[in-house]
């Protein structure tokens, strides 16, 4: 995983810049690996790529068919919109599982590298991104029942088999119609959720 975290080293120049970002060294974990850092700036990034990225699946699937100009300008910054909301995603749960490792040390069933490794595992991380993430809530101590983590790992469970059996069922079907828009976009809001109340329960948890 060292390439992923190479991609994410950028982020630690967005983190130190705000002094009050990091953890009083006297609060780190036992294991003392690393300083705590606030989510924040990677999140909101994250965040802005995920609206972007919805906002083209959208603009794709609404001009579909109609000869529309706006539909293969759409289709164009689909993919590096899609790679580059996978990249951002990746290097905030990195953050996050480091700063989950020293909240609640050895609770994680996966390692800092593997909580991110196993989202590149086709089928694996179907249910494996619901254990990590599950891991890091846990670690954050928030009041309640983790259900933006599961509303989340619904819809994504949803989008990723559901288009999959269609695909194989009508081969010569269209992905751009409404219920895929409609998937598209509950799967969108529901990560924006996600990243938003785990970030808010790590910034709270920093700052105390």
């Amino acid at each position: 995983m060292n390439a992923i975290a190479g991609m994410c080293d950028w982020s630690s120049f967005v983190e130190s810049a705000t002094p009050d970002n990091r953890f009083n060294p006297a609060h780190q974990g036992a294991l003392g690996q690393g300083v705590v850092a606030d989510p924040r700036p990677l999140a909101l990034t994250a965040q802005a790529v995920l609206v972007l990225f919805a906002v083209a699946q959208v603009m794709s699937d609404l001009t579909t068919g109609t000869g529309a100009r706006m539909f293969p300008d759409a289709i164009l910054f689909e993919m590096p919109l899609f790679l580059g909301t996978t990249v951002v995603f990746l290097c905030w749960l990195r953050r996050c599982r480091l700063n989950a490792e020293v909240f609640a040390p050895g609770a994680h069933k996966y390692s800092e590298g593997g909580a991110v490794g196993v989202w590149l595992i086709p089928v694996f991380n179907a249910w494996a991104s619901r254990r990590v993430m599950l891991d890091i809530w846990r670690a954050n101590g928030p009041a309640g029942a983790a259900w933006t983590v599961n509303a989340w790992w619904a819809t994504w469970i949803v989008k990723m088999v559901g288009i999959s059996v269609y695909v194989v069922a009508v081969p010569q079907g269209n992905l751009h119609n409404p219920v895929v828009m409609f998937i598209n976009v509950a799967a969108a809001v529901l990560t924006i959720a996600m990243v938003e109340q785990i970030s808010a329960a790590q910034r709270a948890k920093i700052k105390a």
